[in-house]
């Protein structure tokens, strides 16, 4: 009965089939400009990372708005998201949720491209030297070193009845290391004036230079130090005569360095040779012997 009045009916029957290719013409299209819109899309990747002319088009092609935030999502942006950028994006047509995903890729790419925390610069030879670039001022090396201080010299002598003589006075020194040796090695060099406290000789007045070279720990570098030193020294007696003297030294001392100021305590032993010629001639002594001892403190600036 059905089939005899659609049969009998053949204009009704044109009707549906004319509406099921309609339908069915129209799911085709939108599928091809669906996968059309994204295979242009990820088409655009490879050049470079998406951007603001790229939504504009894809809401232009009338891609829906959850495939262009997935796309936003997947892909690489470089966005205008500036007052302006966004002013021309709303008058594009590009919904608030694209924008929204939009600024919320920028957040995620500039999370995941932040630059690393710089590390301080380290001095090529800090490993050896124990002191970085970084460290704070008052850690540091400082290279030089120019003070005063007091100091005291003992002449002593076996000749029966002869006293030793006893000088004090005061110096101004300096001293200077250099780079990736400034915690081992250093120079020094003083003056001083000295005036006789006791003894066998009245009124001398001595004056003198030290030269020296010193070794240990901490020379130039912070906190407490202990050195050896090994220098030459020269001075001239004078109470209306003058006799000059002169040789070697060895000795030692130890200190502290803070950041601006340096403190230490010295003493010496010199060669004695020219004393002991001093008291043969003076005394008619045959083979005298006679020993330098020198001490000294002294208070410094670094720089």
């Amino acid at each position: 009965m059905n089939r005899a009045k659609i049969a009998s009916n053949p204009s009704e029957m044109m009707n549906r089939t004319k509406i099921g290719a309609i339908t069915l013409a129209s799911w085709i299209l939108f599928g091809v400009l669906l996968s059309g819109g994204e295979r242009e899309a990820g088409n655009r990747t490879p050049d470079g990372p998406m951007t603001n002319d790229d939504i504009m088009e894809l809401v232009e092609s009338g891609l829906g708005e959850r495939t262009i935030v997935r796309l936003i999502e997947r892909n690489e942006g470089n966005y205008d998201l500036s007052a302006r950028g966004v002013r021309n994006l709303a008058t594009a047509g590009v919904s608030d949720s694209v924008i929204q995903a939009m600024f919320e890729a920028e957040d995620k790419d500039r999370e995941g491209v932040e630059a690393p925390e710089a590390t301080p610069r380290q001095d090529p030879s800090a490993a050896d030297r124990g002191v970085e670039a970084s460290r704070d001022p008052g850690e540091r090396s400082r290279y030089f070193n120019i003070g005063a201080g007091a100091r005291a010299l003992t002449v002593a002598n076996d000749i029966s009845g002869v006293d030793d003589e006893h000088f004090n006075g005061g110096e101004f020194f300096f001293t200077a290391s250099f780079p990736q040796v400034e915690k081992w090695l250093g120079l020094s060099g003083n003056v001083y004036h000295l005036t006789h406290s006791d003894g066998e000789f009245d009124d001398l007045d001595v004056t003198g230079f030290e030269l020296e070279a010193k070794a240990g720990y901490n020379i130039a570098t912070p906190g407490f130090k202990g050195y050896g030193l090994l220098g030459f020294y020269a001075e001239e007696w004078e109470n209306g005569d003058s006799e000059t003297f002169s040789g070697a030294h060895i000795g030692g001392g130890l200190g502290w360095n803070w950041e601006w100021v340096s403190l230490d305590f010295q003493l010496r032993v010199r060669d004695s040779r020219d004393y002991e010629d001093f008291y043969e001639d003076a005394f008619s002594d045959s083979d005298p012997r006679a020993v330098g001892v020198t001490g000294n403190v002294r208070v410094g600036v670094r720089f």
